[in-house]
């Protein structure tokens, strides 16, 4: 039995552009947003791009921290791209990878081995310093850094929300992470997914799989055997069959869902409606 995780994300441009305290690196990831030729989350979370130019694997560790808690070895997490057409009046949602999940570390470890590549990455939340860490999101604008930073990096174990954004609020940067005046754990919740292309795919050019007309509580998938092919696999057992929902707080929840397939399997399968749908777009 394999664990489908379907994630929505939006693919838009930071609210600010990159200011001096940016790495070279993030402001290489800016200019690659601000062509969008492909659907990047803000803040490189999932970490496609890091991914692709450091030769490492895609970790996921920023966002939707109650999703990746939750994630465990050879689950399948599904990513789908939402973004306006040239006229902004339609949402549009692509397909952009299928990931297998090869194992979870804590951001703690992304600095604890010289060589891996992690330390170097955008989608990170703390960095050390000193004898503690300090609040560190580098592949984002500062005014976008996220109050809730250590409610998003730690155990959350005997303690309230509130209380992490609180002490979030009130750390200094140095000090060890500390709750409620106990010091805190780091979450077992970065993501690193497999980088075996068996197990793990990233789509070059992500097919348009369903729209959201102005209006509509709704996407609605497209009429094609491709698409319903990827519809299928992306929901497989759960009862949900939308990406979207009708909290407008919440509007793109992840769902989880399971299918008797393994991940590879379920992977091909995708590959295969993916070049389905690019074939049928090529047609004149």
């Amino acid at each position: 039995m394999t664990r489908i995780l379907t994630v929505a994300y939006l693919a838009r441009q930071p609210r600010a552009g990159p200011s001096d305290h940016f790495s070279s690196l993030a402001r290489a990831f800016s200019v690659a947003q601000s062509k969008a030729d492909w659907p990047y989350d803000v803040g490189d979370d999932p970490a496609f791009f890091c991914a692709d130019l450091l030769n490492g694997p895609v970790t996921w560790g920023v966002c939707r921290q109650d999703a990746r808690s939750q994630l465990q070895p050879d689950d399948l997490v599904l990513f789908f791209a939402s973004s306006y057409d040239a006229a902004r009046r339609i949402s549009i949602y692509r397909l952009s990878a299928g990931l297998t999940v090869e194992l979870t570390i804590t951001q703690d470890q992304v600095f604890g081995a010289s060589a891996s590549p992690f330390a170097q990455y955008l989608n990170l939340l703390v960095r050390p310093k000193a004898r503690g860490w300090e609040h560190f999101e580098p592949g984002l604008p500062l005014n976008e850094w996220h109050d809730d930073w250590l409610w998003r990096v730690c155990d959350h174990k005997g303690s309230r929300k509130h209380e992490f954004v609180l002490a979030g609020k009130n750390h200094k940067a140095g000090e060890p992470l500390r709750v409620a005046g106990l010091r805190r754990s780091f979450a077992r919740n970065y993501v690193v997914f497999s980088a075996d292309p068996s197990r793990s795919a990233i789509f070059q050019s992500p097919p348009i799989v369903a729209e959201l007309e102005p209006g509509s509580h709704f996407e609605k998938w497209r009429d094609t055997p491709a698409a319903r092919q990827i519809h299928s696999l992306s929901f497989g057992t759960g009862t949900r069959k939308n990406l979207r929902t009708r909290n407008r707080q919440q509007p793109h929840r992840h769902i989880w869902g399971y299918s008797d397939s393994a991940p590879d399997h379920i992977l091909s399968r995708l590959v295969q409606a993916v070049s389905t749908t690019a074939a049928d777009e090529q047609r004149p």
